[in-house]
């Protein structure tokens, strides 16, 4: 099956969705250490904005 470019472009889109979910998710457990807390602030910020940009981008 060849794909094609809209195609690829949308399973793009939605793996970046749902490593967003998985990121914040990942941010938001309890516990740890600073370091760990820093990372996860990083996780939380980056899970952050692939929702806003698979959201934007699957909006328009």
């Amino acid at each position: 099956m060849n794909w094609t470019e809209k195609e690829w472009a949308l399973w793009g889109k939605g793996l970046l969705f749902l490593w967003g979910l998985v990121a914040l998710g990942a941010a938001c457990y309890p516990g740890g250490d600073g370091f760990q807390m820093a990372v996860r602030g990083w996780l939380a910020l980056l899970g952050a904005l692939s929702l806003y940009t698979s959201v934007k981008n699957l909006a328009g």
